[in-house]
């Protein structure tokens, strides 16, 4: 189960689990790690890559998207 929070609209859904768009638009990757990706990301040509969420987990079987 997930919970989307604030993510109510079905098309931003859709996008987030989309397999045609999620390659190019999102990493997921351990908080931990996610400012030096950033920075290399940038680095490597990509100047507009943002940090756009988290995800938290709520229970074993269910997450929180922000």
């Amino acid at each position: 189960m997930v919970d989307w929070g604030a993510i109510k609209a079905e098309h931003q859904q859709l996008m987030l689990c989309d397999a045609q768009t999620s390659g190019g638009l999102l990493i997921s990757l351990p908080e931990k790690e996610a400012r030096k990706f950033l920075t290399d990301i940038r680095n490597a040509g990509c100047p507009k890559a943002e940090i756009i969420g988290s995800i938290l987990p709520v229970s074993e079987t269910a997450m929180q998207i922000r």
